[in-house]
């Protein structure tokens, strides 16, 4: 087995090298089987687009499948809600619909995203993903929600909807409705981000249904 242990300071992972590193090659060498890797790189790149596509109520998705395929989040999608919370939904979106700069080729994927889509898809990694970077400013990071804990949380809003005998499937009127409640909480939320989330939600119930 090939000592792969010089990129365990490695924080962020492009696909190639994320897929190369899963069935046991060195990304670093020049002629590296690259053949191995490409089933494991394509899984990747449909996770992405699926979770792409969720992320956005308006993106047009051709891969939704039930029961769902587990998503993966590139470190620009695992800070989307970071982004909204600060006002930059709007950046955020413009980024999500433009393929010259959302396509799969470009992004870049955290040890946590790789190691919960591979937890989630049962698939083994000969390389370990889930480790403790050495690297001193990877403490610092804050841990984004992963597809389980979103899904959870959306589940949740479901919940509470029925209980406030909001229809979360009329995404625009019940949008509109949350906006108001939390106008007189003092707090502001984007009419289209709530719309998103609304969007999201039959997706989310998806995986929970017993």
């Amino acid at each position: 087995m090939k000592d792969l242990s010089h990129w365990n300071d490695a924080i962020q992972f492009s696909g190639e090298r994320a897929a190369a590193l899963i069935v046991g090659n060195d990304p670093g060498e020049v002629d590296y089987v690259r053949t191995k890797s490409i089933p494991i790189y394509e899984r990747m790149k449909l996770a992405y687009e699926l979770e792409r596509a969720r992320s956005h109520p308006a993106y047009d998705n051709p891969y939704e499948t039930d029961p769902p395929i587990p998503g993966l989040e590139s470190r620009y999608l695992e800070e989307s809600f970071i982004q909204e919370a600060s006002g930059d939904e709007q950046r955020f979106n413009n980024w999500l619909t433009d393929e010259t700069k959302s396509c799969f080729s470009l992004q870049s994927f955290s040890r946590g995203a790789i190691t919960r889509w591979l937890d989630a898809s049962g698939l083994k990694s000969v390389y370990n993903f889930d480790m403790t970077v050495s690297m001193t400013s990877a403490s610092n990071v804050e841990k984004p929600l992963g597809t389980t804990e979103r899904n959870t949380l959306l589940t949740i809003i479901a919940v509470l909807c029925k209980e406030a005998n909001l229809d979360a499937t009329k995404h625009a009127k019940t949008a509109g409705l949350i906006l108001n409640i939390a106008a007189g909480m003092n707090v502001h939320i984007g009419e289209t981000t709530i719309e998103g989330h609304l969007k999201k939600i039959p997706y989310a119930l998806a995986t929970r249904m017993k």
